[in-house]
């Protein structure tokens, strides 16, 4: 396991990212990364869709404008308004993946990508958990996470906590007052072993 440490807070992080963006547009190519896995695991999907950490609507809005029900949340509160304006039929709201405000067994596809590894070990597995609970018997799952692997290390490494470079990113390291959270990568054997800790299975 690799933690990654910026200078702000994680929650200020995100907030300023997606104050500066627009809601995204539907994806469009079925085959490009994250729509192709997206639509392998709402195969013959039995009841709603949910994307947890749903950001700027790229997948949720594909899934509408397809006719799917299909509900979004985001933690950040300012990217969810965006949505809403956009496109005033969405069902898109703003919640914390750990305290989901849904009814257990409620849909049968809930598709994570790029949000997990945004949070601490315990609070990814209350994550987890808590897409288990609203889950319907049989449905899936489909998560994305950030690798602990060299390519990662090196972004990681040039990039540095506040986007300056390798010696911030060397400061941060050091665990220097002021260093915040900002991602977890894990292994592939970690990352198993975290899906299994909640009584997951792994399909793939």
């Amino acid at each position: 396991m690799r933690i990654t440490y910026r200078q702000k807070g994680h929650k200020e992080y995100w907030e300023d990212r997606w104050s500066k963006l627009n809601a995204d547009e539907p994806m469009s190519n079925p085959s490009s990364y994250p729509l192709s896995y997206a639509l392998l695991a709402s195969e013959n999907s039995k009841g709603q869709i949910l994307e947890a950490g749903c950001g700027g609507g790229r997948l949720l809005r594909y899934f509408h404008a397809a006719g799917n029900r299909v509900v979004g949340f985001d933690y950040i509160h300012s990217i969810v308004a965006k949505l809403k304006q956009c496109d005033t039929s969405l069902q898109v709201h703003t919640a914390d993946v750990t305290r989901l405000p849904y009814r257990t067994g409620s849909f049968g596809t809930v598709l994570a990508f790029g949000l997990l590894h945004n949070l601490p070990l315990e609070s990814a597995q209350a994550g987890l958990q808590e897409m288990s609970r609203v889950l319907v018997t049989g449905g899936k799952i489909c998560v994305s996470y950030r690798a602990d692997n060299l390519q990662n290390w090196i972004n990681d490494f040039i990039t540095g906590p506040t986007g300056s470079g390798w010696l911030s990113h060397i400061v941060a390291n050091m665990r220097v007052s002021g260093s915040e959270f900002h991602k977890m990568n894990l292994r592939i054997d970690e990352l198993q072993e975290l899906i299994k800790g909640v009584g997951l299975q792994i399909e793939n």
